[in-house]
């Protein structure tokens, strides 16, 4: 019996250090940024750069007859 809480126990200790943490966690994106605004994102273990664009047209249905 205390081999099994003894194996918990670790099990929860092992998830909990695994476990993200806030710390380096950077606010979302304004919702009013304009477009071209330009923010660092820590999100991935190399820093990633993400630019603000307007947003485009999205298409739906199918294309014309020999548009292929």
């Amino acid at each position: 019996m205390s081999i099994a809480l003894s194996a918990i126990v670790l099990a929860v200790g092992v998830l909990y250090a695994v476990m993200p943490t806030a710390d380096g966690a950077v606010p979302p994106v304004p919702l009013d940024a304009e477009e071209g605004y330009t923010y660092t994102c820590y999100c991935c273990p190399d820093p990633v750069r993400v630019t603000i664009r307007a947003p485009q047209a999205h298409l739906v249905g199918r294309a014309p007859a020999g548009a292929a």
